[in-house]
């Protein structure tokens, strides 16, 4: 059996020979270049599955790697403080609008007159 060496060397012939069989346009030769560079891949994944050379599911990796954000970001959040102010001015903005929408549906419900706007806060 090659060593990881070897095949890394017929690795980059192997790839020109499909680049060139490709640039000729015809399929058997691009089959056949192509079923060879797999085969030595296959051979550097087998001894090597980390190698940057070795084959890859880039499905699994996508999914791999995506789990891992995923992981990363509730820790993340939790880390970090929610800004210098707290929440944001937007924020602040819509929770406020929710509240006078609560307000005055509650208000309507009791039959009572609804409350009337808050004024603005300078800025």
């Amino acid at each position: 059996m090659a060593s990881l060496d070897d095949l890394v060397k017929e690795c980059e012939p192997a790839g020109e020979a499909v680049k060139a069989a490709k640039a000729s346009g015809d399929k058997d030769a691009i089959a056949k270049a192509v079923a060879a560079l797999v085969k030595i891949k296959e051979s550097i994944t087998k001894l090597d599955p980390e190698h940057p050379m070795a084959i890859v599911d880039k499905k699994k990796k996508k999914a791999a790697e995506k789990a891992a954000k995923k992981g990363e970001k509730p820790a993340e959040a939790a880390a970090a403080p929610a800004g210098e102010g707290g929440v944001s001015k937007n924020a602040q903005k819509a929770a406020a609008k929710k509240a006078l929408k609560d307000a005055k549906k509650k208000a309507r419900k009791d039959g009572a007159a609804p409350p009337a706007a808050p004024a603005a806060a300078p800025t």
